[in-house]
C-alpha cells in the first residue's frame, strides 16, 4: 500500500475499476441464455422442494396419525424340560461345575506351560 493515505485510497480505486472491468469482461463472455438457464434450474429445485413439502403435508392430512404397530407377542420356548432346570437349580450342582470350570482352566494354563517350553527348547537347538 501507499505511504499515505491518498495514496492508498487511490491504489484501492484503481483496484476496485480493474475487477470490475474483469467481470463486464466475464458477463459479455458468458451467453445470455446461460444466465437464463441458471435462473430456470433454480427456479425448478425450488418448485420441485414447494410440491414435495406440499404433497406431505397433504398426505398427512388425508392418511391420518399413522396406526400403531401390531401387538408384541411374547413365546417362551424351553428346550431342557422344567424339572431339569429346577434340578440344576441347586448347591451341589453348582459346586461341580465351578470345580469343572477350575480342573480346565487349570489343564489350559500347564498345556500352555508345556507348550512354551517346548518352544523354548526347540529355539535353543535341542
Amino acid at each position: 500500500m501507499g505511504e499515505s493515505a491518498a495514496e492508498t485510497v487511490t491504489e484501492i480505486e484503481r483496484t476496485r475499476d480493474r475487477l470490475s472491468a474483469e467481470i463486464d469482461e466475464l458477463a459479455e463472455r458468458v451467453p445470455a441464455w446461460m444466465g437464463r438457464m441458471g435462473r430456470l434450474a433454480m427456479g425448478g429445485g425450488l418448485g420441485g422442494a414447494a410440491f414435495w413439502f406440499v404433497l406431505g403435508r397433504v398426505r398427512k392430512r388425508l392418511l391420518g396419525p399413522p396406526a400403531p404397530p401390531p401387538a408384541q407377542v411374547h413365546v417362551e420356548a424351553s428346550l431342557v424340560p422344567e424339572h431339569w432346570l429346577q434340578q440344576l437349580d441347586t448347591k451341589e450342582v453348582k459346586r461341580v461345575a465351578i470345580a469343572v470350570g477350575a480342573v480346565w482352566f487349570g489343564l489350559k494354563i500347564a498345556e500352555l506351560r508345556e507348550l512354551r517350553r517346548l518352544e523354548a527348547r526347540r529355539r535353543s537347538g535341542f
